[in-house]
């Protein structure tokens, strides 16, 4: 029986991501003696590590795993073990370069960093199950294991430059595309009405006429659909894995995904929901304000009540940005698990600026003693249940993945934009006009909505701009707009 339908409980977890397979081997048993002493007592693993198993197509290595986890079963530490495909190694991509996603200009995503390839893939989503069975046939039963996270922050193409929202412009999209559109709509008769085709001479006549939306001025319902059609796809991979880890592993080891960017990548968060047993997901509050404690606090209300069970906060910044108080919040919305990323500061590569709860020699940082006070209070002290009854409430607050569209010109690949939460008209126009001036012989910088000073703008979804560093005046249709009853932060 699965461990969703066992309503049990345990301790409350608190646990932190180790990469023994980037740490002196000599280093594991202190690591995991330090992280005991400070109230740990899971370690969360391989969730971008791919070479580190699998060198060599068909090349296993797991004879260090091995023995990092049985010394976790020594220690009486739990494991939750991930399924490394977010990072594809270099040999995966060199083989099947069809693998890589594909740019609106044709080119494929160059790669170098993670997430460079496409969930759409049938070559990828078979190499991923393959790996995925590997280690859940060596692994599915290990005492130490207690549950699998798939993938990692399943949410499209990390490439900054666009934006963030996924692009994938290859064949393989295109006809995966059409069929997606043939299931929804049935004719193209439907299609052409409700996208509204007949403007512009639109209008289809043969299904293979359909690609992908490749420029800015592509009507809106057509970009709305290939972000429904692409939120699909992605949970098809997440379900693909789930269902191979299923055939392996023991019922008491549970499934998981750490969601991220929740809101803002137009993906159905609520639907993943339904392939998975424990709902987890990354709470970062980037900047420390305010702000972001009220979102994270409203994101954990939606992770609550994807599954109407306690959630986990599985990757959270080891850094003054999460003092007790966001701990507190965690709990307070339903957390029953919340674990940091990462134990060991790193010397090297893209991550090496992050915060960590020890430095490169493994001295602890000051905030090692937050983490140790919390572990001590009596709410990490006593059992939690993974079931509890949930009554009806008479009031909600309705939270869904909008994307939204607003026609932009000179931007090639074309991008959509960042609107604010609030789509009130003093936002709006608060919005436009903080457009920056365009520099001499640069019309694009026009169409970038955010001022210089803050975060850059994006392609687009509900998810509310961070507010810049320096102070700027309230504008009277802000003040008006408030006093109308606006309820985001951008009209205070």
């Amino acid at each position: 029986m699965s461990i969703l339908k066992t309503p049990m409980t345990h301790p409350f977890r608190l646990g932190v991501t180790h990469y023994p397979e980037h740490t002196d081997r000599a280093n594991w048993e202190p690591d995991l003696d330090l992280m005991q002493a400070h109230g740990f007592n899971f370690v969360r693993e391989l969730d971008i590590c791919w070479t580190k198993v699998e060198p060599r197509e068909g090349v296993y290595t797991f004879a260090w795993l091995d023995d990092y986890l049985d010394l976790c079963h020594r220690k009486d530490f739990s494991v939750v073990m991930c399924t490394p495909t977010a990072a594809p190694p270099p040999w995966l991509v060199t083989t099947y370069p069809d693998v890589q996603a594909v740019q609106a200009d044709g080119r494929p995503f160059p790669y170098g960093a993670r997430r460079q390839v496409s969930v759409i893939s049938a070559t990828y989503r078979r190499l991923a199950a393959r790996i995925a069975a590997t280690l859940a046939q060596r692994y599915g039963n290990h005492p130490a294991v207690i549950g699998w996270q798939v993938d990692n922050e399943l949410h499209g193409i990390e490439d900054f430059q666009m934006g963030g929202l996924p692009e994938e412009h290859s064949v393989e999209a295109t006809l995966r595309f059409r069929e997606w559109l043939q299931a929804r709509y049935g004719t193209l008769a439907a299609l052409n009405q409700a996208w509204g085709n007949g403007y512009w001479s639109r209008d289809y006549s043969d299904w293979g006429e359909i690609t992908t939306p490749q420029q800015p001025r592509c009507i809106n319902g057509w970009f709305m659909d290939f972000y429904r059609f692409y939120s699909a796809m992605n949970g098809e991979f997440l379900r693909l894995q789930a269902e191979v880890l299923r055939r392996h592993i023991a019922p008491r080891q549970f499934i998981t995904h750490n969601f991220t960017s929740v809101l803002n990548k137009g993906l159905d968060t609520f639907a993943y929901c339904r392939d998975i047993d424990v709902v987890s997901w990354d709470p970062y509050p980037y900047g420390g304000s305010i702000g972001e404690y009220v979102q994270c606090a409203m994101k954990h209300d939606l992770m609550r009540t994807a599954k109407r069970t306690p959630f986990w906060c599985i990757e959270t910044y080891a850094a003054e940005a999460v003092p007790a108080a966001c701990l507190a919040e965690m709990v307070a919305n339903g957390a029953c698990a919340i674990a940091w990323w990462p134990w060991r500061k790193f010397h090297y590569a893209q991550e090496k600026w992050h915060a960590a709860c020890i430095d490169y020699a493994g001295k602890p940082y000051p905030y090692l003693q937050t983490i140790t006070a919390f572990s001590q209070r009596t709410t990490a002290r006593t059992p939690v249940s993974n079931h509890w009854s949930c009554s009806t409430a008479r009031s909600g607050i309705l939270a869904f993945p909008l994307i939204t569209w607003t026609p932009t010109r000179w931007l090639t690949p074309p991008r959509l934009r960042r609107t604010s939460c609030c789509l009130c008209p003093a936002c709006v126009s608060s919005a436009r006009n903080s457009l920056p001036p365009s520099p001499t012989g640069s019309p694009s910088a026009a169409s970038c909505w955010s001022p210089a000073n803050s975060v850059r703008s994006t392609r687009g979804a509900n998810t509310t701009r961070r507010r810049s560093t320096a102070p700027s005046p309230t504008s009277s249709a802000t003040r008006s707009a408030t006093t109308n009853g606006c309820m985001t932060s951008n009209c205070a």
